[in-house]
């Protein structure tokens, strides 16, 4: 079971490379119709993606995993592929976040927090 997700998961990551130069696409050609569809099928995908990607980690979330990920998305041009990666980083790490704010919650995890902060505070919104 495990090698048949983790099989989907690299479809799902394929996929979501063709949409994305798809839409580059289309925006090139000033299609946006095509790009609205494409951010949607994108965002879908990835949402369960990272569902999948979940369900094969166990216990605890790796933090050095993410903050190594957060250091290499960092040495990227800022602007709006950093951005998004940043927002993918932190939607993966969500799944490690209690929907709504918990202080107790934030006190027992604060490492985990902080970079979920750290990355946060680091978007641009596309600005440089």
């Amino acid at each position: 079971m495990r090698e048949r997700l983790e099989r989907l998961i690299e479809d799902m990551i394929r996929v979501e490379q063709w949409d994305e130069q798809a839409m580059l696409t289309a925006e090139d050609q000033g299609n946006a119709g095509e790009v609205a569809w494409r951010k949607g099928r994108i965002s879908a995908n990835r949402e369960w993606r990272i569902k999948l990607q979940g369900l094969l980690e166990e216990g605890e979330p790796n933090l050095k995993k993410y903050h190594d990920r957060y250091e290499e998305i960092m040495e990227m041009k800022p602007g709006w592929e950093r951005d998004r990666e940043l927002a993918e980083l932190m939607t993966e790490l969500e799944q490690w976040v209690p929907l709504f704010r918990d202080p107790e919650w934030e006190k027992r995890n604060r490492p985990l927090i902080a970079l979920y902060r750290k990355i946060s505070q680091s978007r641009t919104f596309g600005e440089e």
